[in-house]
């Protein structure tokens, strides 16, 4: 007999005082709910209910195992309805990954207005500019910028940017100012890593795709790093607009070869495909969908 039942029907029928409306209410047959105190009893080694053609007793063993069945079943309850909760609102802890740059400037406002909404949610997130590895169980999540390479990763496009070429004036006080992307080859081109510039920056044209080797005095993983470097007049730099569209739309860095089209940055939501989304997660990633199409005001600012 399903032990689970069999606590069912015990209590049950203590707080009806009848088998036979612990049947009724059980959706039960008679014969059904006696074989399950029988087997009840059986495994207890005790009897626990004094029967009567009246009414039901409990013994002194079945006062006291009436008492801990009731708390058995309280606590099965709430367990359950802790889960369906789960499954309808989102609660819980989210770990989050996210590049520092744009993690400090974007994510945290957005992660902030759905803490807002979902106050059951806790955020936990590390920043860096280098790709960790979600296999490790150390993130639920992660924000990536550029090329998605992982394929054991499922990626979610939640924003894009576009790849702004740019210079301090002083820079170009100095230097001629490139018209053609072939000119860069004798600039000093500030380097972002993890996107492989070191391989060359690549331009789109109605003539097909321009690719242009290109070096220079800083290399860095870091975007906030290169602009500060470019912003001293030191070099070229090329970098997603959300993190240069403050500086071009107050005239300390100039947009460059404006005739050549860069290709577009794509902010993704990257998670293991090994296991299905939790509601937490699903909500998580479709309100950033939203909250960027709605506050992507980087490319506004250009």
């Amino acid at each position: 007999m399903d032990r689970l039942t069999s606590l069912e029907v015990f209590v049950l029928a203590v707080k009806l005082g009848s088998l036979a409306e612990a049947a009724r209410a059980s959706g039960l047959s008679a014969g059904m709910v006696g074989k399950h105190m029988r087997s009840l009893e059986g495994r207890l080694g005790t009897r626990l209910l004094n029967r009567t053609t009246r009414r039901l007793n409990l013994t002194e063993a079945g006062s006291a195992y009436y008492e801990h069945c009731q708390r058995i079943l309280a606590e099965l309850a709430e367990a359950d309805q802790n889960v369906m909760r789960h499954q309808i609102e989102p609660r819980g802890l989210i770990r989050l990954n996210a590049p520092v740059a744009f993690g400090e400037m974007y994510v945290a406002r957005a992660v902030a207005e759905f803490m807002t909404q979902y106050s059951a949610i806790q955020i936990e997130m590390i920043l860096n500019n280098y790709r960790i590895d979600l296999m490790d169980g150390g993130c639920d999540l992660a924000i990536r910028i550029g090329r998605m390479p992982d394929s054991n990763l499922i990626a979610r496009r939640v924003a894009s940017a576009q790849r702004i070429v740019c210079a301090a004036p002083s820079y170009l006080s100095r230097q001629d100012i490139p018209f053609h992307p072939d000119d860069l080859k004798h600039h000093n081109c500030l380097l972002y890593l993890p996107d492989g510039d070191a391989q060359g920056w690549k331009f789109k044209t109605q003539f097909g795709e321009i690719v242009v080797s290109v070096d220079g005095s800083a290399r860095s993983n870091s975007g906030a790093f290169l602009r500060e470097i470019a912003l001293a007049g030191i070099g070229i730099i090329r970098l997603p607009s959300f993190i240069v569209s403050d500086d071009l739309a107050a005239g300390r860095l100039v947009p460059l070869l404006p005739d050549y089209i860069d290709e577009d940055v794509g902010v993704h939501a990257v998670f293991l495909d090994s296991r299905p989304l939790s509601v937490k997660m699903r909500t998580f990633i479709d309100f950033l969908i939203r909250y960027f199409e709605q506050n992507r005001e980087w490319d506004s600012r250009i």
